[in-house]
């Protein structure tokens, strides 16, 4: 028989293949939902159709949550829900989403020279590069604590973005 479909999946750099196999799916589900809370039952789910067995499933979950990769919430005895970490983006985003590198410098690019004038710019920088709007935001915070922009968002989903005069020195 063909080997788990999980096994197929991107390697992470000092991952085990179990453990980048579920952080995948647990990034793909965040950026699907364009939030970092997910509900774990509909991940379980997902890592169950990719062949993973649940001994599979509860060793990666703690091998990832040891990482501080995700964070457990709810539930009693097995988390209701999983946060995913910052952390956790840096190490997959790259091989979750398609054109990662690209779509970044595509964001300073756009920031620098020609920046979103609406109220919804992290929604805008999205379309733009064809990259989940989860995934630039969280760009958006990695160079704000950078200190090269400034993301400020208030209620009803307007954000303004303020640019660094720094920020073209990275193009």
């Amino acid at each position: 028989p063909p080997p788990p479909a999980y096994t197929t999946a991107a390697a992470f750099p000092g991952l085990a293949q179990a453990d980048a196999a579920l952080l995948a799916i647990l990034i793909k589900e965040a950026l699907d939902a364009e939030f970092h809370l997910i509900p774990w039952p509909a991940a379980k789910a997902r890592a169950e159709e990719q062949g993973m067995t649940a001994e599979a499933i509860d060793e990666a979950f703690a091998a990832l949550e040891n990482r501080r990769y995700l964070k457990f919430r709810g539930g009693v005895g097995s988390p209701y829900s999983v946060e995913v970490t910052a952390a956790a983006f840096r190490k997959g985003i790259d091989a979750v989403v398609p054109g990662a590198e690209a779509a970044r410098r595509q964001v300073i690019a756009t920031l620098v020279n020609e920046p979103p004038a609406g109220d919804r710019p992290v929604r805008d920088l999205a379309e733009l590069t064809g990259t989940p709007y989860l995934f630039v935001l969280q760009f958006l915070k990695q160079l704000e604590q950078r200190g090269e922009v400034t993301v400020t968002e208030f209620l009803g989903g307007t954000t303004r973005i303020t640019v660094s005069p720094t920020l073209k020195r990275l193009l």
